[in-house]
């Protein structure tokens, strides 16, 4: 039996996280300029690359 070190509080439950969230691959996400105007309000974060 699988031990937990967590107290999960009463009414909780454990659950897969693909059962509650779904994952979409970045792809189209991918932007082709990296010259970013700060004032439109949207910060940018590419993998390997800073938060612009």
């Amino acid at each position: 039996m699988e031990e937990n070190p967590i107290q999960i509080p009463d009414g909780w439950r454990k659950v897969a996280l693909g059962k509650v969230l779904r994952y979409a691959q970045p792809y189209r996400f991918i932007v082709k300029s990296t010259n970013y105007d700060a004032k439109s309000g949207t910060p940018v974060l590419t993998a390997g690359k800073s938060l612009f």
